[in-house]
């Protein structure tokens, strides 16, 4: 049944584009632009960066020791 209908909406899909070219252009935008919606839509927001330390890390700490003036 799936394949039935999958063979159909091809067969209409060729027909629009064969008779009416712009129609099918516009609604091709129509379909991509909803599938970009959807994506959009039920991505996952990124998540929030980690708080800023008041205490400066090991690494800091080192990469200042290298740069003081003797």
């Amino acid at each position: 049944m799936v394949g039935a209908v999958g063979a159909v909406a091809v067969l209409v899909a060729a027909v629009l584009v064969a008779s009416y070219p712009v129609l099918a252009l516009v609604g091709g935008l129509v379909g991509v632009t909803a599938v970009v919606a959807v994506a959009a839509a039920t991505t996952p927001a990124p998540r929030p960066a980690a708080p800023a330390t008041s205490r400066p890390t090991e690494t800091e700490l080192t990469a200042a020791r290298r740069h003081r003036s003797p």
